[in-house]
């Protein structure tokens, strides 16, 4: 019998809905993606929404801003979007060192102060009032409030069960805080503070230290800190008692602008007590200052944390503008060599003598070593293979990049393996970053390492502006207008072609289900929303200016004036539940 060729099967054709959810979070894990990009990417099937969405919701931010804890609360209250987030940063701007005080020597810059001092009052904008030059009614007002918010705090925090991490740091300086139409950067508060008046990083203190503090299961294990200032500090505001809000902790990071005797007596213990410490990152920010009153105290400080400090887990060390003194940074690295796998030095004027003084160290074995200086210090540059097979003792001597060797290695020649740029930014920024994420490279890589996902986009922390913006653009545009007629008072509203009228910024949502919501996101509702699987968006005419119009006065009726409403128009029920509750989340949006 003949045999009958068969034509080959057609292999089966591959969708973006076929891709598995790892392999889309790799994909939206490419650094060539924007945030608005990634909002963008959730929008390309239903099966991408949580694949994006984790990488979208992986950091969140909160401040005194009652847009930023609006948004906080918005995604502890989506199960689907709070069970991604990793790491919370409070984003910190201490109005009390504001002197609040208007300059009268300028009529311009007296305009712009006026203007700050009535946004730092204004309840609507800050929902965290000022702790100064209150009297007492406005004192147990702003205690209340902390009291009540402390206690939704934590409960948004358990819908949370990926988080990991805690960040205080200042707010961005190139942050836009929007009051009466005007843009005001936070800046303009953080320059002009007061250097006589202490305190700082109120969030850290009054909220995620008592989580912290309360930990019954280690959930909290890495800190990361950056002071508001550097006339205060982290160190000042601590208390010995704290240590407890340290132990669970695995991982901190320090960015420390002021230390004195009492700074270290508190902070030497609470370092202590994180018995499980994997990773430690100190950084000082006045490194560069010359004052001896910084200098001794810094190098006290080192001093107390190399001799007294032991973390048998430790496993990486880093350190930014420590001048080392060998035989104590020695002793620390042999004390610690167990473990100890990765040093990291910035601006710590390291020599061969130091380095000399840690090879041979049982059982140290380290597996990275980076030594960054500036360009224009006069140190020598080597590679990182070479300093790494010297103090493991596998190469008997270091030679610099060109191949030639130090052989004197009783040198004070100061050497770096990697080139980097002094950034006058680092101190304000320095905690928004974790230098073993993805995406961190060196000063001459191609991304700005103190650049967070979160200066993309000022309403990156759950705001789904981005998003909405996203879903308007692939929308029909739509408009609508309104009016009075007749005597009566009631207020009409229609669909127009006129596009100098309103358009749509409101959609009524319904899902395959039948179940209906409004908004200007479906996502914010619907995880799974697919309008080819039948979910469909509808506009409506309702916006603050359609309500507020509602509730005028009617103007004086005139004789000529119409007196029936275009065919088609609706009566709109400024009374009615729905109306009172779109207006509610256009506040809150």
């Amino acid at each position: 019998m003949a045999l009958m060729s068969q034509a080959p099967k057609p292999s089966p054709t591959t969708t973006p809905a076929d891709l598995s959810f790892e392999l889309v979070v790799q994909i939206a894990s490419d650094e060539i993606f924007s945030r608005q990009d990634l909002k963008d990417l959730r929008l390309v099937c239903r099966a991408w929404d949580q694949p994006v969405a984790s990488l979208l919701f992986r950091w969140i931010k909160i401040s005194r801003l009652h847009k930023d804890r609006a948004a906080f609360q918005q995604i502890a209250a989506c199960p689907h979007l709070a069970q991604h987030v990793q790491h919370l940063i409070w984003h910190e701007l201490n109005l009390e060192f504001w002197p609040c005080k208007p300059v009268l020597d300028d009529t311009q810059f007296e305009s712009i102060t006026r203007l700050m001092i009535a946004a730092v009052n204004d309840p609507d904008l800050f929902w965290l009032p000022r702790d100064s030059h209150l009297s007492t009614k406005q004192k147990e007002r702003r205690q209340h409030i902390i009291d009540t918010f402390s206690t939704q705090f934590a409960s948004a925090l358990s819908r949370m069960p990926k988080l990991t991490t805690f960040t205080s740091c200042p707010m961005p300086n190139s942050r836009v805080i929007s009051y009466r139409g005007y843009p005001l950067q936070a800046d303009l508060y953080i320059l002009q503070d007061d250097p006589k008046l202490t305190g700082g990083n109120d969030g850290f203190f009054t909220f995620m230290l008592p989580i912290l503090m309360g930990q019954t299961e280690p959930k909290i294990n890495s800190l990361h800190w950056a002071d508001e200032r550097i006339s205060t500090s982290l160190a000042i505001n601590l208390k010995p008692e704290f240590s407890h809000a340290f132990s669970a902790l695995a991982s901190i990071d320090l960015c420390i602008g002021h230390y004195n005797e009492e700074s270290i007596d508190a902070l030497v213990p609470c370092l202590s007590a994180a018995t499980t410490l994997k990773n430690l990152s100190l950084c000082f920010e006045r490194s560069f200052e010359r004052s001896r009153f910084v200098r001794n105290h810094r190098q006290k400080l080192m001093q107390r944390i190399f001799s007294e400090c032991y973390w048998p887990r430790l496993t990486r060390l880093e350190l930014v503008g420590v001048p080392l003194k060998r035989d104590e940074f020695g002793r620390f690295c042999r004390k610690h060599s167990g473990g100890l796998r990765c040093l990291m030095l910035t601006w710590c004027e390291v020599t061969i003598r130091d380095l000399t003084n840690l090879r041979g160290s049982p059982n140290l074995q380290l597996e990275s070593i980076t030594i960054k200086s500036d360009d224009d210090s006069g140190t020598d540059l080597t590679s990182e293979a070479t300093v790494l097979a010297f103090i493991n003792m596998t190469s008997s001597h270091i030679t610099t990049a060109d191949g030639v060797p130090f052989h004197n290695h009783t040198s004070r020649a100061q050497i770096r393996t990697v080139g980097c740029i002094y950034d006058c930014r680092a101190w304000s920024t320095a905690s928004h970053f974790d230098s073993k994420l993805e995406g961190y490279k060196q000063a001459y890589g191609e991304c700005d390492p103190f650049k967070t996902p979160e200066d993309e986009d000022e309403d990156s922390s759950g705001d789904e502006d981005g998003g909405s913006e996203n879903f308007r653009k692939s929308q029909a545009k739509t408009y609508w207008d309104w009016g009075k007629f007749g005597r009566f008072d009631d207020t009409y509203y229609w669909e127009t072609k006129d596009r100098f009228a309103h358009e749509t910024t409101c959609w009524k949502f319904t899902n395959r289900d039948g179940v209906v919501a409004f908004g200007a996101e479906p996502l914010e509702y619907f995880s799974d929303w697919d309008a080819d699987a039948g979910d469909v968006a509808t506009p409506t005419p309702y916006c603050r200016e359609l309500h507020e119009y509602s509730t005028e006065r009617s103007k004086v009726w005139f004789a000529n004036a119409p007196t029936d409403p275009p065919p088609g128009a609706e009566i709109y029920d400024k009374d009615s539940p729905l109306a009172r509750g779109l207006i509610r989340w256009e506040e809150l949006n």
